[in-house]
């Protein structure tokens, strides 16, 4: 992870960028040409058992003052890598050491040599912060190296670049100080040797974790070189500049509207101009198709008063202009007297109401409804936690509730629908045949039905009419008459054998006897005896 033999583990990484541009799948078979690298490569890393790499960064006990951090970047058409070593000296000698190391193989997509330079200084400063930030010394001095004079002027020039290097250059300046940016020769580049890769025996010979040479010697002494870049480069990554023939002041402006003699046929014309220029700017599927609408005629109504305004007046700074600015009182006192200005009288005054309809957008509108809906939702909610589960509790455990009346507006409960969704009823009557109220007669949307007590719930809104008993003429009507007999009359002594002197109903209507129900309802007749 350290990146100690990333010189070593480039070859791997190129094979298989190959494979990605061959387009070679997980299970065919890799050419020869491919196959022999990698078993040349693979028989390889067994030397790597013999390679020794110190532990230690810092010998002995040195003052703080005496660390410093040099960063080397450096690419090749291959790869491009970033190393970090610590140099440590000391009043004896001065010793070296590799920290990390990171090497990437270059894009798939062809970059110019000093793209990939720029690239290789973007991870040294990335990795440097990391591994100040990792060991605690972010306070250590750091020197970057670099033998791209391209690179570096991208990185200390003040231009305006391309969107490439603008934002390589962004990144190197937030983590790194311009300053601390130096040339360096590339054979003296301690990055050389893993941006091109290199087997075990020559990364066990260069023995490069332990630095370059002159960077063990006195800063005096270290390689300055004074290398012109390649301004043919530089010039290419620049921002384009491109400058609108609108911020000329010519006659092509004058010579537009003066070749129309009807202002509507303007209007059109600018219209059409506007639509083409809209439609070149999106796909072909989404172009504006048919008649002008009346939006595209008032912006080509702007366009127009705009090129007018700025033929009149010479700028914000006219006097013109100026009389119809707002005055701005110096004084912050709100009971002042507002003075007049000329830009009041080119205001409406303001008025409340309704506003106009064209003022009302969709998205006020679509507001509007959404807030309703919601309203109705928590109506809704509420009605059945509320006020239906009341109801229901109340009317199944309440021992003492009225009976239902004339005119109650109920629920009609059901097993198989919500409880939202049951319908409402007014009751009408209930034919019961014993007086006790069991079924009831309502009157629903669908028609009148018959719907048992136990079913029905009571609303709140209540008739003050009373059902009392039954009327069992009208629910069971007879044609017979009723008999009402005593039982000394109706005994066999005192009924004569004469015909004349049959007794009927009439006869005894002003002798009552109490009546007699069954549990179902009907009148018990009482037996005549003769």
């Amino acid at each position: 992870p350290l990146g100690f033999t990333c010189p070593v583990t480039l070859g791997p990484k190129v094979l298989l960028q190959e494979c990605w541009k061959l387009k070679v799948s997980w299970d065919t078979e890799l050419p020869a040409s491919i196959s022999k690298k990698f078993e040349r490569w693979r028989k390889e890393l067994s030397k790597l058992n013999k390679i020794e790499i110190p532990r230690c960064l810092i010998p002995g006990r040195n003052a703080p003052g005496n660390l410093t951090f040099h960063v080397f970047c450096d690419a090749s058409k291959i790869a491009y890598t970033a190393c970090v070593f610590l140099r440590c000296e000391s009043e004896n000698s001065t010793t070296c050491q590799l920290i990390q190391a990171r090497c990437r193989v270059a894009p798939m997509k062809s970059l110019s040599i000093p793209r990939l330079e720029l690239l290789a200084c973007s991870i040294g400063a990335r990795l440097s912060q990391s591994v100040s930030s990792d060991m605690k010394l972010e306070n250590l001095p750091k020197i970057f190296w670099s033998d791209s004079a391209d690179a570096l002027y991208w990185i200390k020039g003040s231009e305006t670049w391309a969107p490439f290097v603008y934002n390589r250059v962004k990144e190197i300046r937030s983590l790194t100080n311009t300053e601390d940016w130096y040339h360096v020769p590339g054979p003296l580049n301690a990055a050389d040797l893993p941006s091109r890769g290199c087997s075990v025996e020559t990364l066990a010979m260069s023995r490069w974790w332990e630095g370059m040479d002159w960077l063990k010697r006195p800063p005096e002494e270290w390689p300055k070189s004074n290398v012109t870049p390649d301004f043919d480069i530089i010039n290419s990554e620049k921002r384009k500049t491109v400058i609108s023939a609108a911020n000329h002041e010519g006659a092509s402006e004058e010579k537009y509207y003066n070749r129309f003699s009807s202002y509507d046929r303007l209007l059109r014309v600018t219209a059409w101009m506007y639509r083409f220029f809209t439609n070149c700017k999106i796909e072909k599927s989404n172009r504006i198709i048919g008649v002008l609408t009346l939006e595209e005629m008032n912006r080509a109504e702007i366009a127009v008063l705009k090129i007018v305004q700025k033929e009149s007046f010479s700028g914000t700074d006219d006097k013109r202009l100026k009389a119809i600015q707002c005055y701005v009182d110096p004084n912050d006192d709100v009971n002042d007297l507002t003075p007049l200005t000329p830009s009041m009288f080119l205001h409406d005054l303001k008025q409340e109401g309704i506003p106009d309809l064209d003022i009302l957008y969709s998205s006020s509108l679509n507001k509007r409804h959404a807030y309703r809906q919601r309203v109705k939702q928590d109506l809704r909610k509420r009605f059945r936690t509320e006020y239906l589960g009341h109801l229901r509790q109340s009317s199944k455990f309440d021992k003492n509730q009225k009976p239902l009346q004339i005119g109650d507006i109920v629920l009609v409960s059901s097993d198989n629908t919500k409880r939202i969704e049951w319908p409402l009823a007014k009751v009408m009557e209930y034919p019961s045949k014993d007086g006790s109220i069991r079924l009831v007669k309502v009157k629903m949307k669908s028609g009148e039905f018959l719907r048992p007590v136990l079913r029905l719930i009571p609303l709140e809104v209540t008739q003050k009419v009373d059902l009392g008993k039954p009327p069992v003429d009208r629910i069971f009507p007879t044609n017979e008459p009723t008999v009402q007999l005593t039982g000394k009359e109706c005994s066999s002594e005192t009924i004569p054998d004469e015909p004349d002197v049959q007794r009927t109903v009439n006869d005894f209507s002003s002798e009552t006897v109490p009546e007699k129900r069954s549990r179902y309802g009907r009148l018990i007749k009482q037996i005549v005896r003769i």
